[in-house]
């Protein structure tokens, strides 16, 4: 620690910290009178907080504290404690609540999800219309056997339209951005 002291003394004087680059305005020498306390700090840890809310089962919460069907979580976007420091547990909530989003994302669902007014799901129509940023424009996307149609105006830009297409156990085999 003397060392320390010595070195950054010196730094005052020449009025220029050659190993930080600190503003000499900043800097005022130590004195030889203390006592001194220092402890030595070291960045170990770097996280986030935040996201959505979810429940035990890692499912995401809307903003009434109410599932949204289908939808789950895990990570450090979002959290069991959301809005307030987790202090280190973010990778046992990675871990658990990947294995818990994980098993029950796979889990076989018997319901239909309409997840807004703009979505549509049709397992087979063989045409859907959507109206597009031009008022004056539809356009009409085709489904088959397990494709599904869905559609979002709540994202960054414009209007996004993709078909989902699902092998016999409902499992995602390929996601086709449309529009």
């Amino acid at each position: 620690m003397q060392r320390t002291i010595q070195d950054f003394n010196f730094f005052v004087q020449q009025g220029k910290n050659y190993q930080y680059q600190r503003d000499p305005q900043t800097m005022t020498a130590f004195s030889d009178e203390g006592p001194y306390y220092a402890i030595a700090q070291q960045h170990t840890m770097l996280n986030t907080q935040g996201g959505p809310r979810r429940n035990a089962h890692a499912e995401i919460l809307d903003t009434n504290q109410q599932v949204i069907p289908h939808l789950y979580g895990a990570g450090e976007l979002g959290h069991v404690n959301a809005n307030q420091y987790n202090g280190g547990g973010d990778l046992a909530d990675c871990l658990i609540f990947g294995k818990i989003a994980g098993e029950n994302a796979a889990r076989p669902k018997t319901d239909q999800v309409n997840l807004d007014a703009h979505t549509s799901a049709s397992v087979h129509s063989t045409s859907t219309p959507f109206p597009t940023s031009d008022a004056n424009k539809t356009v009409n996307y085709s489904t088959a056997a397990n494709q599904y149609l869905g559609e979002s105006l709540d994202g960054i830009g414009d209007q996004i339209v993709v078909r989902v297409t699902v092998d016999e156990h409902k499992k995602i085999q390929n996601i086709e951005v449309l529009q």
